[in-house]
């Protein structure tokens, strides 16, 4: 056995034990936490979905692997092309398959007619897979069935429903869930919230008839010193008229000061 040989069989053997680690941890998984509730106990299922966990994970592992240098680079690249075609494959044809098998197994359909309806949709889903590549500049390097098309379609139709599903997730969920970040509100705080109100209303009105009852006050005190004071006034005006006709503006404060003064002291 040549050298090469014998490090591509012992890479194989690391990729193999990795790849049971990540099927038993999707199978158990599935079964224990992801879907304790399940109701269609359906072996296939479970089976399906640690497959393609393991093919995820093993395509991460690989990605950690180039990084660091792990493994031969060639057990790397012959891993890396193989976990492609069966995800490819798992993607297009196993998963959309089984879940036409799925529904129409439900519709009470025999099962030569369920196959048959089951491929015949899985070869429109393939057509129209394959056509929304027509759109997007997609070409082959080698051929048309090259990994490159079928990677290439997957990534444009992933992206997509990325988006869609990230929108409808943006605006939903707060939406949704919006209701579990408000506080409760039991009748306890709605009577005293209640209460406060009338007390609020209380001050209020209250401030309001004493505004009221001040203004009526000083406007009777306004009248009654006019009524007192009337004569005074009216020479107050007659001399501060005289003043300002006769006296320059600097002068006729202090005379006009004077002037009142003087009335003032003799009645």
């Amino acid at each position: 056995m040549s050298a090469a040989t014998f490090t591509f069989l012992r890479d194989e053997i690391i990729i193999l034990i990795t790849q049971a680690s990540f099927f038993a941890f999707g199978f158990l998984f599935f079964k224990a936490k992801l879907f304790r509730d399940y109701e269609v106990k359906q072996t296939l299922v479970q089976l399906t979905f640690a497959g393609i966990f393991t093919l995820s994970c093993t395509m991460f592992e690989l990605i950690i692997f180039e990084i660091m240098d792990v493994l031969d680079r060639n057990s790397r690249w012959f891993n890396w092309k193989v976990d492609l075609w069966l995800m490819s494959i798992g993607v297009i044809v196993v998963i959309p398959f089984y879940q036409f098998y799925l529904f129409f197994s439900t519709c009470g359909l025999s099962r030569r007619l369920t196959w048959l309806a089951s491929l015949t949709l899985l070869a429109g889903f393939v057509y129209g897979f394959w056509r929304i590549g027509d759109a997007f500049p997609i070409r082959a390097t080698t051929s048309w069935l090259s990994i490159e098309m079928f990677i290439s379609r997957i990534g444009v139709v992933g992206v997509t429903m990325m988006a869609v599903l990230s929108g409808f997730g943006a605006v939903n969920c707060p939406y949704t869930y919006l209701s579990y970040f408000l506080r409760p509100v039991n009748d306890h705080h709605l009577v005293q919230l209640d209460k406060h109100l009338h007390q609020t209303v209380e001050k209020i009105v209250h401030k309001k008839k004493r505004l009221v009852e001040l203004q009526l006050e000083a406007s009777r005190k306004a009248q009654q010193a006019e009524g007192a004071g009337g004569g005074g006034g009216l020479i107050n005006r007659l001399m501060t008229q005289v003043v300002r006709s006769v006296v320059p503006g600097k002068d006729r404060e202090p005379l006009l000061g004077k002037l009142l003064d003087g009335y003032r002291s003799t009645h």
